[in-house]
């Protein structure tokens, strides 16, 4: 007879005791089938008692355990005992709690999941109450609810604004460290964007900035820092460029140099699968003035050239000049001393007649037809 009694509290089993019969006690053998596997034991004899040892670990998880007492091959009593988790004192809390990062909207959710544990990492008992709590702004939520198997849950959606909620999660008297979640912006609406340059004139030096309105979503949010916003910047001249900047504040900005030759710029930006800027238009004007060229004693004599506030060109500014004879083009680059630059025809070894000249300096283009003897 099992003289145990079959209710126990988990690492607080003195031992387990039968009373016998039989005079031969010691050849007695304790079976255990617990989750954790199959064990067994010699037992301990005294007069009209056996005993089997409960050092082991196995006792100090909660659960159902089978034993079945042998002697020899004959099964003598077949019993079960239920280990209870040690609820003498108040709990200690695990919680989880995911995702951390959710969309505005109320659509999107995270899950916390949450269960009283003793000493011994044992669940409480099934029913055990477990209290949510949910602080945003000026939203508070609380919840109780019962464990079922071994642990209880709740969803809380996200609110409209965007921030960080924080998530409380308590048993009995005992809590747990708070979760905070990011609610982030959900997805962007069509913004629109606008540039900033010191003039219009295409010099190839001065930088023009071209950002974003701020970017938020359907729901006022500002989107979050940090989010790529791609560029696309395409000429008339068929030239396309590319770049990226990350917003800050809601709005994203790129700085690029002014062209070198006059144009006009196309611009867009995206947010990648999400949404699109509107397009906006920038056109760069010719940073120089139409200049004369004059071909004497076969010399090509250009300029003087002025910029667009009338002074002479820097030195070494680049002059294209295509020279084009029935099918025949060729190309050659001047740069500029004094405003000024000549050139000379033979130096390319062209052959006799009568060529067009095609003349661009920073976009601002000159004619001339010269006879190559």
């Amino acid at each position: 007879m099992l003289l145990t009694g079959k209710r126990q509290i988990a690492g607080k089993l003195p031992g387990i005791s039968y009373a016998i019969d039989i005079q031969e006690g010691a050849r007695l053998r304790l079976l255990v089938l617990h989750s954790f596997g199959l064990h067994s034991w010699q037992a301990n004899a005294a007069e009209c008692v056996v005993s089997f040892p409960t050092s082991s670990e196995l006792w100090n998880h909660s659960g159902e355990v089978e034993l079945k007492l042998f002697f020899e091959n004959q099964l003598l009593s077949e019993e079960k005992l239920t280990i209870l988790p040690d609820t003498s004192y108040a709990p200690l809390v695990e919680a989880y709690c995911g995702p951390k990062q959710i969309l505005t909207g109320g659509e999107d959710f995270t899950m916390v999941i949450g269960t009283g544990v003793d000493s011994l990492d044992n669940p409480w008992p099934r029913g055990t109450a477990v209290d949510y709590e949910y602080l945003f702004k000026r939203t508070f939520k609380k919840r109780s609810v019962n464990t079922k198997t071994l642990h209880s849950y709740t969803r809380f959606f996200s609110d409209d604004e965007s921030g960080t909620p924080v998530i409380t999660v308590a048993s009995h008297g005992s809590s747990h460290s708070e979760f905070n979640v990011t609610l982030y912006p959900n997805r962007p609406e069509t913004f629109s964007l606008e540039y900033d340059r010191s003039h219009k004139y295409a010099d190839g030096k001065q930088v023009t900035a071209i950002k974003t309105s701020v970017i938020k979503d359907e729901l006022r949010n500002i989107i979050a820092d940090g989010t790529l916003v791609y560029f696309k910047i395409v000429s008339n001249l068929g030239t396309t460029t590319y770049a990226t900047a990350g917003m800050v504040n809601g709005i994203a900005t790129i700085r690029l140099p002014a062209p070198k030759e006059a144009m006009l710029w196309t611009v867009q930006a995206f947010i990648e699968d999400y949404t699109k800027s509107t397009e906006s238009s920038i056109e760069y004007l010719p940073s120089v003035k139409p200049y004369p060229v004059a071909f004497e004693e076969g010399m090509m004599k250009i300029g003087p050239i002025k910029g667009f506030s009338y002074q002479f060109v820097p030195d070494h500014t680049e002059i294209n000049i295509t020279l084009c004879h029935k099918d025949e083009h060729y190309k050659t680059v001047l740069y500029t001393a004094g405003g000024k630059a000549t050139f000379d025809p033979e130096k390319l070894n062209l052959t006799r007649g009568l060529y067009d000249v095609v003349l661009n300096c920073g976009g601002q283009i000159a004619y001339k037809q010269i006879l190559v003897q």
